[in-house]
C-alpha cells in the first residue's frame, strides 16, 4: 500500500459509517492527508487543514473541496507534512481505542 499512496496527493474517505478507519492512519504514515466528512468517525479526529482536511457531507461540498485541496499546492504540501506527525501521535492512542473498545465488547459479549 506505500507505494500507492505515495503516488497520490491525497485519500478521499467519504463514508459516514466507518468509526475508526486505519486508512486515515496508513495514508498519515506515508505524509498522505485524508479528506473526510466532518461529524463522521475518523473526521472527527483530523484537524481540517492541519492533519487532513474535512467536508460537509454533501456531493457538492466534497467536489468543491477536493478542487480547493488541489488547487493549493502550499497548504497541501504542509499538510503532508503534519501528516506524519499526526499518525505518530494519534496512531498510539487510536491504536489504544480500538483495544479498549474490543475488550469491552468481548467482555460483555455472552457465550
Amino acid at each position: 500500500m506505500n507505494g500507492i499512496y505515495k503516488t497520490a496527493d491525497l485519500v478521499l474517505f467519504p463514508l459516514d459509517f466507518e468509526a475508526d478507519s486505519l486508512v486515515v492512519l496508513e495514508s498519515a504514515s506515508c505524509g498522505l492527508p485524508t479528506l473526510a466528512l466532518k461529524n463522521y468517525g475518523c473526521g472527527e479526529r483530523i484537524e481540517d487543514g492541519v492533519t487532513g482536511f474535512l467536508s460537509d457531507f454533501d456531493e457538492e461540498s466534497f467536489t468543491k473541496k477536493i478542487w480547493e485541496i488541489l488547487n493549493n499546492k502550499p497548504l497541501l504540501e504542509k499538510v503532508k507534512k503534519m501528516s506524519t506527525n499526526f499518525e505518530q501521535t494519534l496512531g498510539k492512542k487510536w491504536w489504544q481505542n480500538i483495544v479498549n473498545s474490543s475488550l469491552k465488547k468481548l467482555k460483555n459479549t455472552k457465550i
